[in-house]
């Protein structure tokens, strides 16, 4: 992979060989959303955004990760639909990613799947429809099978984060400076490995397979935002020896 500051660049750099033997893709700044839910013949049946606080390569380089729930307005709909419908999903889970840019949201990525780390759970205490079930009850019995999804209050949403042990050199670690934030009234879950028990070496999101992880909420996006950057700035992952 090579960095230029232009496609014309690009396109240079290539010199004479075939431009279609490249893919050249644009870097832009901004936020990261992921929008879920579930499809049904080509209609959205249930759909909640998050913005990320932090980033999946972050993680990977060892990082804390986790989203928080926002507002799913008319935009975001909207553009997903234009997404879903672009790349063929029609019928199922979803979980797709875009950068909020300054001109507007842009496609990232997008799987037929739901969602990783705790998003299963935060979709279902924000909208009552668990993304897994609908995906059986879908192919079994049609929409009718599906639980009609709420739509949460913009004062009730939920928010998830993980901290990797993959980086850290050793199967058994020790988290410090979480102990005042495992009492905020706005954590609801808060799953942490003890000294003894090992953590995977490999990156993975697993609540039973990190060092730790958790569930947050309810609250508005904001508040929820402001717990999770000052746990990533204030709790540590060590190893144990």
């Amino acid at each position: 992979m090579t960095l230029h500051p232009s496609v014309a660049d690009a396109l240079e750099a290539a010199g004479s060989a075939d431009p279609g033997e490249f893919e050249i893709e644009e870097f832009l700044d901004g936020p990261i959303i992921h929008v879920d839910g579930v499809m049904e013949g080509g209609a959205l049946v249930a759909v909640q955004a998050s913005r990320y606080i932090g980033t999946c390569l972050g993680y990977a380089q060892g990082q804390p990760f986790g989203s928080v729930q926002i507002e799913t307005d008319s935009r975001v709909i909207e553009w997903t639909h234009h997404c879903l419908r672009a790349i063929g999903i029609n019928n199922g889970p979803f979980h797709l990613e875009g950068i909020e840019a300054t001109d507007g949201l842009v496609f990232l990525e997008v799987g037929a799947r739901f969602g990783g780390a705790d998003v299963v759970d935060t979709f279902a205490l924000a909208t009552g429809v668990h993304l897994p079930s609908a995906q059986i009850r879908l192919l079994v019995e049609g929409r009718t099978g599906i639980q009609e999804a709420r739509i949460p209050d913009r004062d009730a949403l939920y928010g998830w984060f993980v901290f990797p042990g993959h980086h850290i050199g050793s199967q058994y670690c020790i988290v410090k400076g979480g102990d005042r934030f495992r009492e905020d009234p706005l954590v609801r879950r808060w799953v942490q490995r003890a000294t003894d028990e090992p953590v995977k070496p490999t990156v993975t999101y697993a609540d039973s397979d990190v060092p730790l992880a958790g569930v947050v909420g309810p609250a508005p996006a904001p508040e929820l935002e402001t717990l999770l950057t000052s746990m990533f700035a204030s709790i540590t992952v060590e190893p144990l020896w």
